[in-house]
């Protein structure tokens, strides 16, 4: 398997591979059909054998492993899981429960934390309005004893198996930059989980949230003030992890690939044997290297003192640029494979629709780009630059 890593590839095999095998891959293709998101006793599961846990300290029953090895396991789990949606939701949940951790309230630990790393619980992230961040609609208004939410989350990944939603809102009355972070329940009255019907990533059980005067205490609140903040850290560190099971798929890919196309026979010989195919399994190869490079450089420099942990452009480039590449890669397996790179049966169509549902997560491709093209000009438009080129020369 070219690069990744045989000692974390093993150590997914022995520890999650039977149950990636017997629980998750199976019926992939039907829940797709359907839109059905996968069970909460997975997701239950993952969490029993360690998996929700990996990259969590060791104080909240987590493994405390570190960043590099949290991505490489990512993306060994993502290699091995024909539905994509486990280790997206999974590694969503992991960033919650590390989020709410970081408030470092002794209560919210034991109500919320550990069940949450030992799977009786599940958390979801409810953050966009369908606005920017400075005109958000859902708003918390202050009384006595706690707040009042109102409004509609979009796109909550793991919604329709989640009981806790880590939510958003504007602070009613005050300056629209003004966002404030509640932890709301799922049986808190006024709150319904609507199915949302996607083209890609269809068993993640991505939800609307609904909130109907939904009130929650004091108590539930983990920012007050400056919630921007907190949720430019949580999608900093969240990008990256994104990115890596999206890696490990496109491995994958590159060689089941191979293999249906060296069952080809044209002319006599394998389809394999034509040059036109070998230089185009090529720019597959330097679609996942490339993304791997990037990837793996954006997971160590995290891992540094240097990261900064509200806005990483290296992060920012291996989310944007993984996604880029992984639709690239399918889109060359089905112009190699023609027919059978439609077959529902084949998976590569519901891997394209997969891969393209990862175009907005974490922050739009385009808003990515954006944001790297000010930074660049912010921190690179006053280096001096060499002379132009005199005329005529």
């Amino acid at each position: 398997m070219w690069y990744m890593n045989p000692d974390v590839r093993a150590m997914v095999e022995d520890r999650f591979g039977a149950f990636i095998r017997d629980m998750v891959n199976p019926g992939v293709l039907e829940r797709d059909e359907s839109a059905q998101s996968l069970p909460r006793e997975v997701f239950r599961e993952a969490c029993r054998l360690g998996m929700t846990g990996f990259g969590l300290p060791e104080d909240i029953a987590g493994a405390g492993r570190d960043v590099v090895s949290w991505g490489r396991l990512l993306e060994a789990v993502g290699y091995l899981c024909t539905d994509s949606c486990l280790p997206f939701v999974v590694s969503l949940r992991a960033s919650v429960i590390k989020a709410i951790h970081r408030s470092g309230c002794d209560d919210l630990l034991d109500r919320y934390v550990v069940p949450m790393v030992y799977g009786t619980r599940a958390p979801a992230f409810a953050y966009t309005d369908g606005t920017d961040a400075f005109s958000f609609r859902t708003t918390a208004t202050r009384t006595s004893d706690g707040y009042v939410l109102e409004g509609e989350k979009l796109f909550v990944t793991g919604g329709a198996t989640a009981d806790t939603f880590m939510v958003y809102a504007r602070a009613a009355g005050s300056p629209p930059s003004d966002l404030q972070v509640f932890l709301v329940e799922r049986d808190d009255p006024g709150v319904e989980v609507c199915p949302v019907s996607l083209s890609g990533l269809r068993s993640a059980g991505i939800s609307h949230l609904r909130l109907n005067r939904v009130h929650v205490g004091d108590r539930r609140a983990l920012a007050t003030a400056d919630g921007l903040s907190h949720v430019q850290r949580f999608l900093n560190e969240r990008r990256i992890y994104l990115a890596c099971p999206v890696l490990g798929r496109m491995q994958a890919v590159l060689e089941d690939c191979i293999a249906d196309l060296s069952a080809k026979v044209r002319y006599g010989n394998s389809v394999t044997a034509m040059q036109n195919v070998q230089a185009q399994i090529g720019r597959m190869v330097v679609c996942v290297e490339t993304a791997r490079a990037t990837l793996y450089r954006a997971l160590e420099h995290q891992a540094s003192p240097s990261f900064d942990p509200y806005w990483d452009a290296l992060g920012c480039v291996a989310k944007s640029y993984v996604v880029d590449q992984a639709i690239a890669l399918v889109q060359i397996a089905q112009r190699l494979l023609g027919g059978d790179g439609y077959l529902k049966a084949r998976h590569y169509e519901r891997y394209l629709r997969d891969f393209c549902g990862y175009i907005p997560g974490g922050g739009s491709q385009d808003t990515l780009t954006v944001d790297l093209g000010v930074h660049a000009i912010s921190t690179l438009g006053q280096t001096p630059r060499h002379p132009a080129t005199p005329p005529g020369r």
